[in-house]
Protein backbone atom coordinates (compact mmCIF):
# COMPACT_ATOMS: atom_id res chain seq x y z
CA UNK A 1 0.00 0.00 0.00
CA UNK A 2 2.82 2.42 0.85
CA UNK A 3 4.47 1.65 -2.50
CA UNK A 4 1.25 2.63 -4.27
CA UNK A 5 1.17 5.98 -2.46
CA UNK A 6 4.82 6.52 -3.30
CA UNK A 7 4.21 5.84 -7.00
CA UNK A 8 1.12 8.06 -7.03
CA UNK A 9 2.99 10.85 -5.25
CA UNK A 10 5.90 10.64 -7.67
CA UNK A 11 3.48 10.72 -10.58
CA UNK A 12 1.75 13.82 -9.25
CA UNK A 13 5.08 15.58 -8.75
CA UNK A 14 6.12 14.72 -12.29
CA UNK A 15 2.79 15.98 -13.66
CA UNK A 16 3.14 19.23 -11.66
CA UNK A 17 6.69 19.69 -12.95
CA UNK A 18 5.77 19.06 -16.56
CA UNK A 19 2.64 21.21 -16.42
CA UNK A 20 3.84 24.25 -14.51
CA UNK A 21 7.63 24.31 -14.56
CA UNK A 22 8.80 22.65 -17.75
CA UNK A 23 5.68 22.99 -19.86
CA UNK A 24 3.61 25.98 -20.77
CA UNK A 25 4.75 28.98 -22.71
CA UNK A 26 8.35 29.51 -23.74
CA UNK A 27 9.09 32.21 -21.14
CA UNK A 28 12.61 33.63 -21.30
CA UNK A 29 14.63 33.45 -18.07
CA UNK A 30 17.39 36.03 -17.85
CA UNK A 31 20.31 36.40 -15.46
CA UNK A 32 20.18 39.30 -13.01
CA UNK A 33 22.18 41.77 -15.09
CA UNK A 34 20.37 40.85 -18.34
CA UNK A 35 17.02 41.01 -16.53
CA UNK A 36 17.65 44.51 -15.18
CA UNK A 37 19.05 45.82 -18.48
CA UNK A 38 16.10 44.38 -20.41
CA UNK A 39 13.61 45.81 -17.90
CA UNK A 40 15.06 49.31 -18.21
CA UNK A 41 15.48 49.14 -21.99
CA UNK A 42 11.89 48.04 -22.58
CA UNK A 43 10.18 50.16 -19.90
CA UNK A 44 8.71 47.02 -18.36
CA UNK A 45 6.69 46.39 -15.23
CA UNK A 46 8.50 44.61 -12.40
CA UNK A 47 6.41 42.16 -10.35
CA UNK A 48 7.53 40.31 -7.21
CA UNK A 49 5.30 37.23 -6.97
CA UNK A 50 6.42 36.25 -3.46
CA UNK A 51 4.33 36.62 -0.30
CA UNK A 52 3.95 40.05 1.32
CA UNK A 53 6.23 38.92 4.17
CA UNK A 54 8.97 37.96 1.73
CA UNK A 55 8.47 41.23 -0.13
CA UNK A 56 8.92 43.47 2.94
CA UNK A 57 12.00 41.48 3.97
CA UNK A 58 13.70 42.72 0.78
CA UNK A 59 12.69 43.27 -2.82
CA UNK A 60 14.11 44.68 -6.04
CA UNK A 61 13.58 48.43 -6.16
CA UNK A 62 10.48 49.42 -8.13
CA UNK A 63 8.77 46.03 -7.85
CA UNK A 64 5.05 45.65 -7.25
CA UNK A 65 4.07 42.80 -4.95
CA UNK A 66 1.47 40.40 -6.36
CA UNK A 67 1.51 37.15 -4.40
CA UNK A 68 1.21 34.27 -6.87
CA UNK A 69 -0.24 32.00 -4.18
CA UNK A 70 -2.99 34.43 -3.19
CA UNK A 71 -6.56 34.04 -4.39
CA UNK A 72 -6.44 37.58 -5.81
CA UNK A 73 -3.42 37.01 -8.07
CA UNK A 74 -5.37 36.81 -11.32
CA UNK A 75 -7.47 39.86 -10.41
CA UNK A 76 -4.36 41.86 -9.54
CA UNK A 77 -2.45 41.03 -12.72
CA UNK A 78 -5.46 41.91 -14.88
CA UNK A 79 -4.73 45.53 -13.89
CA UNK A 80 -1.24 45.39 -15.44
CA UNK A 81 -0.70 47.05 -18.83
CA UNK A 82 -0.74 44.45 -21.60
CA UNK A 83 1.28 46.64 -23.94
CA UNK A 84 4.35 46.55 -21.67
CA UNK A 85 6.60 43.59 -20.91
CA UNK A 86 6.08 42.07 -17.46
CA UNK A 87 9.19 41.01 -15.51
CA UNK A 88 8.52 38.51 -12.73
CA UNK A 89 10.66 37.11 -9.94
CA UNK A 90 10.40 35.14 -6.71
CA UNK A 91 12.93 33.59 -4.34
CA UNK A 92 14.24 30.78 -6.56
CA UNK A 93 12.47 31.19 -9.89
CA UNK A 94 9.89 28.42 -9.49
CA UNK A 95 6.84 30.49 -8.50
CA UNK A 96 7.83 33.17 -11.01
CA UNK A 97 7.93 30.60 -13.80
CA UNK A 98 4.44 29.41 -12.82
CA UNK A 99 3.24 33.02 -12.56
CA UNK A 100 4.74 33.78 -15.98
CA UNK A 101 2.86 30.84 -17.50
CA UNK A 102 -0.35 32.08 -15.88
CA UNK A 103 0.24 35.58 -17.25
CA UNK A 104 0.81 34.16 -20.70
CA UNK A 105 -2.44 32.19 -20.50
CA UNK A 106 -4.21 35.42 -19.50
CA UNK A 107 -3.01 37.06 -22.70
CA UNK A 108 0.22 38.77 -21.66
CA UNK A 109 2.57 38.15 -24.56
CA UNK A 110 5.75 39.70 -23.18
CA UNK A 111 6.72 38.01 -19.92
CA UNK A 112 10.27 37.56 -18.62
CA UNK A 113 11.47 35.53 -15.60
CA UNK A 114 14.48 36.31 -13.39
CA UNK A 115 16.61 33.13 -13.49
CA UNK A 116 17.38 31.98 -9.96
CA UNK A 117 15.10 34.59 -8.38
CA UNK A 118 16.38 36.67 -5.49
CA UNK A 119 18.72 33.81 -4.53
CA UNK A 120 20.65 34.46 -7.73
CA UNK A 121 20.23 38.24 -7.66
CA UNK A 122 23.50 40.11 -7.12
CA UNK A 123 21.94 43.55 -6.88
CA UNK A 124 20.61 45.30 -3.82
CA UNK A 125 17.29 44.45 -2.24
CA UNK A 126 15.37 47.30 -0.60
CA UNK A 127 13.15 47.07 2.48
Amino acid sequence: MNALYLVLGAGLLLLFYLRFIKGGANIPSLSGEEFLDDLKENDGVLVDVRSPLEYVAGHIEGAQNMDFLSRQFKQEVEKLPREKPIYVYCKSGTRAKMAANTLHKLGFEQVVNLAGGTMGWRGELVK
